[in-house]
């Protein structure tokens, strides 16, 4: 009998102190997007990682619950230290109402809308009828987008559009006058991002609409990942495609600043941020954001709520931030709508009433 009583305690002591280990590498993961990727690439694997001893932690705290609750203390520790990492990845709100006088917005990347035809998309945003409107990746092809346009005009007496490289535009729909646009001129072959400036209701309100920097995976190596999860594969092709996701996020690290910079230059003006991120929460660029505006599936949703639908990347890269001008009634991602690979992100805000 003393020898098992032994054996169970020293077992106890080496799993509280794999449990301590998966405590601290929560924290380094739910705090590696503090760093700059364009000076330390691989803070942004961290920061993908993250999710992995999260789920470990809670597996240790219902295993210890259950068979010596003393150690309980450690995972309990580590989700104290990490709940603000915590939060952002999987938000859980109690309250949410769709305010009446509120404004509603959607954010969406439409994938150059290659899986539906444009009047599907337009019945859609028929059916939507939000009140303010930013599409990433409109389509670039002539045809194409004409149609869609066309069909727009119906729904939304304003709009503006921003087109860089003659392949990839952002645009926004809106119910509210828009007084002007501005390119903000980041670097990148491909991606942009865009100021608009909207009158709401005598106000004007700084409405900006990112695409930041797009990881570039061909569509084997994004099969490869769906592969990865499953089968947890690691060789030389796993570690080229690693390699990607560090580069762009280095590239994407320059664009978030100039971003922010933006933000700093408008400061005292209400601001609603919407756009695809490619990148997840607790990272540089979802940080950077942060530090200006409030993210609204954050404020009023719950779970991790996943934005992205294909090869099983169970991932959040598309949002909505505003300033606190703006208080958040509601916020949600509509996974049930199929015809991008992206969902769209919906939220109600309204403004703050002066006390």
């Amino acid at each position: 009998m003393k020898f098992f009583g032994k054996l169970r305690r020293l077992t106890s002591i080496i799993l509280a102190l794999v449990n301590v280990a998966m405590v601290l590498a929560l924290l380094a993961t739910g705090y590696a997007g503090v760093f700059n990727p364009a000076r330390h690439p691989s803070t942004e694997i961290m920061v993908l990682a993250f999710p992995l001893p999260l789920v470990i932690n809670v597996a240790f705290l219902v295993f210890w619950l259950l068979f010596n609750y003393k150690y309980a203390i450690i995972p309990l520790v580590g989700f104290l230290l990490c709940w603000g990492p915590i939060r952002n990845y999987c938000p859980v709100n109690f309250s949410s109402n769709e305010c009446k006088d509120g404004i509603k917005v959607t954010s969406f990347n439409i994938c150059s809308l290659v899986k539906v035809k444009t009047h599907v998309a337009v019945d859609f945003f028929a059916n939507l009828n939000s009140d303010i409107l930013c599409l990433q990746e409109v389509p670039p092809y002539k045809e194409k987008y004409e149609s869609f346009c066309e069909g727009m005009k119906s729904l939304y007496p304003y709009y503006e559009m921003v087109d860089r490289h003659q392949m990839e535009r952002v645009c926004v729909y809106s119910k509210y006058p828009i007084l002007k646009k501005e390119l903000l001129p980041i670097e990148s072959k491909k991606n942009n991002c865009a100021a608009f400036f909207l009158d709401v209701d005598g106000d004007t309100v700084l409405v900006l609409n990112v695409h930041f920097e797009t990881v570039g995976l061909q569509l084997k190596e994004r099969k490869k990942i769906e592969s990865i999860i499953k089968q947890k594969e690691i060789d030389s092709k796993e570690r080229s495609i690693v390699r990607k996701i560090s580069e762009s996020a280095a590239r994407r690290a320059p664009q978030v600043d100039m971003v922010a910079d933006y933000m700093q230059k408008y400061k005292d003006m209400p601001t609603i941020l919407c756009g695809d991120f490619n990148d997840v929460p607790n990272s540089y660029a979802y940080r950077r954001v942060e530090e200006y505006l409030d993210n609204c599936f954050r404020a009023k949703a719950t779970g991790p709520g996943f934005s992205y639908n294909q090869y099983d990347m169970l991932i959040r890269i598309d949002n909505i931030f505003c300033s606190d001008d703006w208080e958040t009634c509601s916020c949600k991602i509509a996974s049930k709508i199929n015809i991008s690979d992206h969902y769209p992100v919906i939220a109600t805000i309204k403004k703050r009433t002066n006390p």
